[in-house]
């Protein structure tokens, strides 16, 4: 759940590293939502399913 309590035991984890969401703003991770989002409206537009789609209505 977001926000992460500031106790929360997985802050205090070695094995974890808490990031917030600009954490994944690279140019790869860029690339793949671009790549998914047109696919979808590709797939969308050609009447097939939108696995990925958030609002199907």
């Amino acid at each position: 759940m977001e926000p992460l309590a500031a106790d929360s035991p997985l802050l205090k984890m070695a094995n974890v590293v808490a990031l917030p969401h600009i954490g994944s703003a690279n140019h790869e991770t860029r690339h793949g939502m671009a790549l998914c989002a047109a696919h979808n409206l590709l797939d969308a537009l050609s009447g097939k399913a939108t696995p990925n789609a958030a609002n199907r209505a």
